[in-house]
C-alpha cells in the first residue's frame, strides 16, 4: 500500500513534473520532504519497477510518423520467437498477450518513408504468425496513461485529432532527442542534460517548454507500471458502434477513472469492433462491476473484453524528426 506521500509523489511525477533547474527540490517542497528523500523514493520506485522512466513523450504524428494497433494470430509455440522480434523492434512500444484468437496485440509506429503495411507483414513473417491486421485510430477520445491514487477529480479533455506535422530546427531536434532519455536522479538533472548541448539550463528548459507548447511533446513525466499500483486486471473493451454513438460513448468513457485510453478505430472484416476502451481494475470482480455500471448508464451491453494475459513489452518509443 502507498502512503499519502507516495500517492502524491506518483501523481506529481506523472501529471505535473516541474520543468525547473531543481525539479526534485520543487517536488519535495510540495510534499514537505527533502530533495534527498524524493531521490531516495524514486530510486526505490525504479528498483521495484514501479517507475519505468522519467522522460518526454513525443507526439509521433507531428513528427511525420504513422501509428496503428496491430492484432496478430500467433501459435503458442511461436510466442518465444515473436517476443524476440518484438522486443528488438525500435518502433513497437506496447505488446500484450490477450485472451482472444487474435492473441498478440502491438502498437506500431513507422517513419514517413516506410510502408506500414509492409512493416506489419515483415513482423508477421518474423514472428511465424498466421494473421496480422491493422486497426488504425480515426478518433482519439482519451489518451492519458496516468494512474492517480490521490482521488483527485478527473478533468481530462477529449483529445484533438490529426495534428499537422512540424519542421524542427537542428537545435530543437537535439533537445527532443535528449529529453526522451531517462532523467538522471540528481539534484540538478536538467543541467546534466543541457550540458550535452553545451547550453545554459534555462535555455534548455525554455526549448523543452516550447516543444510542449507546440504539441511536439505531449507530456513530460514518469511512466508508471500500473500493475505495481494494484491494477492487476486489464481489459481492452471493444464495441461495434456508429459514429454518432461513438461520440457519446467516447465522452462517457473519457470521464471514467478506470479508463486510460479510448479510441474509435477503422474496423477490419476479421475484427469488426471499432470502439476501444482500455479498462484497468484491481481484479475480475471489480471489472465485472464496472462493466455492469457501464451497461446500466449507457445501455451498451454487447462488448468484447480482451483481457491482458501477459505483458511482452511496454516502453516509450524514441521519435526523431
Amino acid at each position: 500500500m502507498l502512503d499519502s506521500i507516495n500517492k502524491n509523489l506518483i501523481s506529481i511525477l506523472q501529471s505535473s513534473f516541474p520543468l525547473v533547474k531543481q525539479p526534485y527540490y520543487e517536488i519535495g517542497k510540495k510534499l514537505n520532504i527533502s530533495t534527498e528523500e524524493v531521490i531516495y523514493r524514486l530510486t526505490k520506485y525504479k528498483e521495484s519497477g514501479l517507475v519505468r522512466e522519467i522522460s518526454a513523450i513525443a507526439n509521433p504524428h507531428m513528427l511525420g510518423y504513422t501509428t496503428t494497433l496491430v492484432a496478430i494470430k500467433i501459435p503458442s509455440q511461436a510466442i518465444k520467437r515473436g517476443t524476440e522480434i518484438i522486443c528488438s523492434h525500435p518502433f513497437i512500444s506496447h505488446a500484450y498477450l490477450r485472451n482472444h484468437e487474435f492473441n498478440l496485440w502491438i502498437t506500431l509506429a513507422a517513419r514517413k518513408d516506410q510502408n506500414i503495411a509492409e512493416e506489419i507483414e515483415k513482423i508477421r513473417l518474423g514472428c511465424n504468425a498466421t494473421t496480422a491486421i491493422s486497426l488504425p485510430s480515426t478518433r482519439v477520445f482519451k489518451l492519458k496513461a496516468v494512474f492517480d491514487e490521490t482521488n483527485k477529480p478527473l478533468t481530462e479533455p477529449i483529445k484533438k485529432n490529426k495534428p499537422a506535422t512540424i519542421e524542427l530546427s537542428p537545435k530543437q531536434k537535439r533537445v527532443l532527442k535528449i529529453i526522451q532519455s531517462d532523467l538522471p536522479l540528481s539534484s540538478t538533472p536538467f543541467y546534466e542534460l543541457s550540458r550535452e548541448m553545451d547550453i545554459r539550463t534555462d535555455e534548455f528548459l525554455d526549448m523543452v517548454r516550447e516543444l510542449i507548447g507546440a504539441g511536439v511533446v505531449k507530456r513530460y513525466g514518469a511512466s508508471v507500471n500500473h500493475r505495481r499500483l494494484g491494477y492487476e486486471f486489464n481489459a481492452m473493451t471493444c464495441f461495434c458502434v456508429d459514429n454518432k454513438t461513438a461520440e457519446s460513448l467516447g465522452k462517457y468513457f473519457s470521464r471514467q477513472e478506470q479508463v486510460s485510453h479510448c479510441y474509435l478505430r477503422k474496423p477490419h472484416k476479421l475484427f469488426p469492433q471499432n470502439f476501444f476502451a482500455m479498462v484497468h481494475c484491481a481484479n475480475e470482480v471489480e471489472h465485472s462491476l464496472f462493466m455492469q455500471k457501464v451497461a446500466s448508464e449507457t445501455g451498451h451491453r454487447e462488448y468484447l473484453s480482451l483481457v491482458s494475459e501477459g505483458e511482452i513489452k511496454k516502453q516509450r518509443n524514441r521519435y526523431y524528426s
